[in-house]
């Protein structure tokens, strides 16, 4: 790999760089590797919150070979990962930037063949490539006031997911100022197509969500209600929706998660509720091809 022609580069803090193309035919389907091999003198190089996907791992020692170009490389930082901030490739289909919090991050979600996790990559990732900025705990309100890398990395895609809005609504943002909140992340992306999904239900449980009848929405729910409801009908400048909501609950705004082995929580999914989401997503786009 070269940066501008130069065989290596010098990255400053909070600085990107990006390589000069690479002349590699990947297989449609196949799979292949990213490595790195960092230096230093006081400090283990790692991205905080990156978690380990199929096949990734990040082995750290005082001395350790250069395998950057081939052979086996150890794990022994189970958990922690370092990768790109973006594979970029020219493609003929659609891309999609993920913009959202923990749910789109997938929290809980369990790890498979697919390499993708959470509330809206698992329904896009069989067909179409895309970059996973959510972050746990993010809002919308938070994203408007602080987005320029993210928008930076966003700009690479066709598409933009937008999926923010337990978090907001919880901490007593109305639905109004959500999906105002929402439109303002929408403006940040001039001749994007701008997608976003439903808002999904936060709910408690007296027997660990085992069950329908023992759960109760949040007191935040008259207000996913309302988001929902104007979602659905159609909003200026967005393309199109992904009803995951409408894909977890018992129906359409009851505010129920759908049990048993839904949600361990009330808020995010375990693997087969995600994959509830993702039928769902991969319906929708199918429809609008």
């Amino acid at each position: 790999m070269t940066w501008g022609g130069k065989e290596s580069i010098l990255v400053e803090d909070g600085a990107t760089a990006v390589s000069d193309p690479i002349n590699l035919v990947i297989p449609k389907g196949s799979k292949f590797f990213v490595r790195f091999f960092y230096a230093g003198t006081s400090a283990i190089p790692m991205s905080l919150g990156v978690i380990q996907g199929p096949g990734d791992g990040l082995n750290v020692g005082t001395s350790l070979t250069d395998l950057t170009m081939g052979g086996r490389l150890l794990n022994n930082s189970q958990g922690n990962g370092f990768t790109p901030a973006a594979i970029i490739q020219k493609t003929a289909l659609p891309s999609f930037a993920i913009l959202g919090d923990s749910l789109a991050y997938g929290n809980f979600d369990s790890q498979d063949a697919s390499g993708d996790v959470g509330i809206v990559a698992r329904g896009i990732g069989s067909s179409f490539p895309y970059l996973n900025l959510a972050c746990g705990n993010d809002r919308a309100v938070q994203f408007v006031k602080n987005h320029d890398r993210r928008v930076e990395l966003a700009q690479l895609a066709s598409h933009i997911v937008i999926q923010y809005g337990v978090n907001d609504l919880s901490s007593n943002r109305t639905a109004e100022q959500l999906l105002a909140d929402r439109s303002a992340i929408a403006a940040f992306f001039p001749g994007k197509e701008i997608i976003e999904t439903t808002v999904t239900p936060w709910t408690t449980s007296t027997d660990y969500f085992m069950t329908t009848i023992n759960q109760k929405p949040k007191p935040s729910e008259p207000n996913r209600i309302a988001a929902n409801n104007a979602i659905r009908a159609g909003r200026p400048g967005i393309r199109s929706y992904f009803d995951v909501a409408a894909a977890v609950e018992t129906s359409v705004n009851s505010g129920i998660i759908r049990a048993p082995n839904i949600t361990p929580d009330g808020v995010h999914f375990r693997k087969e509720g995600y994959l509830l989401a993702a039928a769902a997503i991969k319906a929708s786009l199918s429809s609008s091809k």
